[in-house]
């Protein structure tokens, strides 16, 4: 995959591109693809050979086996160019993903996305791995040093506290940590100068902010049929109870509200607008999902947005995940609420569409996904995509 089009001007020198390096194989032919082949280009280093042999191949032909090994051997062809030709190496960290999505091979990816000045394909690329090992402390602590070259500290400190403890990736964070502490609170320190605030008027906003909630404040209940709500003039969120004791509750019920607080903040921040009428989440664990709305549902849906409510599949541990896709179903609650709930009478791909570039953007991204992004362009070049007219009378 060309990768020179976006790429900082480091990225584009060299003897060689892989414009050339393509038409040369496409002149001189090669030898089929299989794993021992992989093993033999590596064998003498030769990784443009490499990457050509196995970069137009579909990984479903192999054996699972097979897949494993060229994935591997793609992957340590990235390590060995990662610091001389980056461009090279992200095409084979790319291709080796494609055959397996391995942690190695997307932080080498992100690594060489780095050095190519794309800070953006590293961030997104770990997101994505991510959101399949939340708490995996290489690939916790490579998006963090990627979002601290970017200023991003906040969410640095979140990727560095999801690291487990007792992981030599926790002791590495640790000494970034304080770092990223300190360049938020100077952060914050500037932004309240640049209002002309002092200290005095910060605490006075703290207190006014803590007063015009009281209304919005939350109460804690069990109901009838086993499940228990916190709710107050904007959501009633819902869940079973499963044996928490009143510790694990209020912990459990602490992190959903902020959850929701969080979604519904980064849909007023890029749409200018929030629900009005009360809305019903509901959380599940996947067997609750199961149970209620169906196996197929369960195997084909993080989330439902349907009759007034948000129906969470997985959420009894609120992962990032999860918390993207509260941000894309309340996108489509707050468009029912604004159309007065006529929502079914807008074209599929609009009010997905929407839902889709919200979550995006709540999970920092610019685009869509990296391995969407692959999909589209293979469906694309396949002559397979939907029309706009099909996808407007898609139902959800």
């Amino acid at each position: 995959m060309l990768r020179c089009s976006w790429v900082g001007e480091k990225c584009r020198v060299g003897e060689k591109t892989l414009v050339t390096w393509l038409l040369v194989s496409l002149a001189l032919g090669g030898s089929p693809a299989s794993a021992q082949r992989a093993v033999e280009l590596a064998a003498k280093s030769q990784w443009d050979e490499l990457y050509l042999a196995f970069a137009p191949v579909k990984p479903s032909v192999f054996s699972d086996l097979d897949r494993a090994s060229i994935a591997s051997v793609l992957q340590k062809g990235c390590v060995a160019l990662e610091r001389n030709d980056a461009v090279l190496a992200m095409s084979l960290a790319e291709t080796s993903i494609k055959f397996a999505e391995r942690p190695d091979a997307v932080i080498c990816l992100a690594s060489a996305a780095t050095r190519c000045g794309s800070r953006f394909t590293a961030i997104e690329a770990l997101q994505h791995a991510l959101l399949i090992a939340p708490n995996h402390p290489d690939l916790n602590l490579e998006l963090g040093k990627v979002l601290l070259e970017d200023q991003l500290n906040v969410p640095a400190l979140e990727a560095f506290g999801r690291i487990p403890k007792g992981t030599r990736a926790y002791l590495l964070a640790r000494r970034l940590s304080p770092k990223a502490v300190h360049a938020a609170r100077a952060h914050q320190s500037d932004r309240n100068q640049l209002r002309g605030l002092d200290d005095k008027q910060v605490q006075a906003e703290a207190r006014a902010s803590a007063q015009s909630s009281a209304s919005s404040a939350y109460t804690s209940v069990a109901e009838s049929d086993g499940m228990r709500s916190r709710k107050n003039k904007d959501f009633v969120i819902r869940y079973f109870n499963n044996n928490r004791d009143f510790g694990q509750r209020a912990e459990y019920e602490s992190r959903i509200v902020s959850a929701m607080e969080e979604a519904r903040g980064a849909v007023k921040n890029h749409l200018g607008i929030v629900r009005n009428a009360p809305l019903i989440l509901i959380l599940y664990s996947r067997e609750e999902f199961a149970l209620h709305q169906g196996e197929q549902a369960a195997r084909n849906l993080a989330g439902t947005y349907s009759d007034n409510a948000i129906r969470i599949n997985g959420a009894a541990e609120l992962t990032q995940d999860t918390k993207a896709t509260l941000v894309h179903e309340y996108v489509h609650a707050v468009v029912d609420d604004f159309t007065h709930r006529q929502m079914g009478q807008l074209p599929h791909w609009l009010n997905e569409g929407l839902a889709e570039y919200i979550r995006w953007k709540y999970l920092g991204l610019d685009s869509a996904p990296w391995m969407l992004r692959t999909v589209l362009r293979e469906t694309e070049r396949s002559h397979r995509l939907p029309s706009l007219a099909t996808l407007s009378g898609a139902q959800w």
